[in-house]
């Protein structure tokens, strides 16, 4: 639903670029930044921030997000053509990105 209004308003010809975290598939990467995001991360930005629980949601909210192509396959959904994705960082990040 949120992507069909995204769609609604963006001007004809318009784009949306969504930038998200991803989960990096690269054998070598993958258990590197699985240890930072789930163990380092937290413990290092709870100290920081006296906020640890935010951190591991975060871990969490990444581990539940949507696959790379379901979300592409939801924008297409919701009208978006041109839809593609490019991934940042080893594949750490995607910006997402679709026209209208």
């Amino acid at each position: 639903q949120g992507l069909r209004e995204m769609y609604r308003v963006l001007r004809p010809g318009g784009k949306l670029l969504i930038l998200e975290f991803s989960r990096p598939t690269n054998p070598i990467v993958k258990p590197v930044y699985s240890l930072y995001l789930n163990k380092i991360l937290p413990l290092v930005a709870g100290m920081v921030s006296g906020d640890k629980e935010a951190y591991e949601y975060l871990a969490s909210s990444i581990a539940a997000f949507y696959e790379p192509e379901e979300l592409l396959a939801m924008m297409r959904g919701a009208g978006f053509t041109r839809v593609e994705r490019k991934p940042l960082s080893f594949g750490i990040v995607s910006i997402y990105i679709g026209c209208r």
